[in-house]
């Protein structure tokens, strides 16, 4: 009979979007880098590393779904929890007491305040004008460079870092002024 007081070994693979990209780009053989799944997917290198390295929790759905079919994968595998807990084979009397530390592995939901501030954040947007609103997103939201943002828009680089840097300062006034 096994010991009681040992404990279950938990595993419930990579947590975030970027954990899970990196290590279903690093499983392929051969290994895919940052840049090759990047082109495949036909989204920036920028993007892909901010993701990997947590400096970005999230992407546009379409972005995702372009990564997960570079990846050879269906999108839900990036966007999922995992939905199998690992127990070690010496601890297969603890299954209850896996499944009690994977659910204390899983994060918190937003407290309402964070829910409200975001709500914050999309009023704001709603009060900028339609170029700051779209330098902003092109270069803040879906990773453009200004050059790329500004191509985009029929502008010039300087004009989307100067219409972009406009937004922020407004969202940062606007949202300021509502806490």
């Amino acid at each position: 009979m096994p010991n009681a007081t040992r404990e279950a070994t938990v595993s419930v693979g990579p947590s975030t979007i970027g954990e899970r990209i990196r290590q279903l780009r690093l499983q392929r053989d051969p290994q895919m880098t940052q840049r090759e799944l990047a082109e495949r997917a036909g989204v920036s290198v920028d993007l892909i590393s901010k993701l990997e390295q947590g400096r970005k929790q999230t992407a546009l759905l379409v972005s995702l779904h372009k990564i997960a079919r570079a990846l050879d994968v269906d999108a839900s595998m990036l966007l999922a929890r995992p939905s199998r807990i690992d127990v070690a084979d010496d601890a297969q009397d603890h299954g209850v007491l896996a499944i009690r530390r994977a659910l204390w592995l899983a994060p918190d939901p937003p407290p309402f305040a964070e829910i409200d501030e975001q709500q914050d954040v999309v009023a704001a947007l709603a009060q900028l004008t339609p170029r700051q609103r779209a330098a902003l997103v092109l270069t803040d939201v879906l990773d453009y460079s200004s050059e790329e943002a500004g191509r985009a828009l029929g502008v010039s680089a300087g004009t989307v870092r100067g219409l972009a840097s406009r937004a922020r300062e407004n969202l940062r006034r606007q949202v300021g002024e509502r806490t």
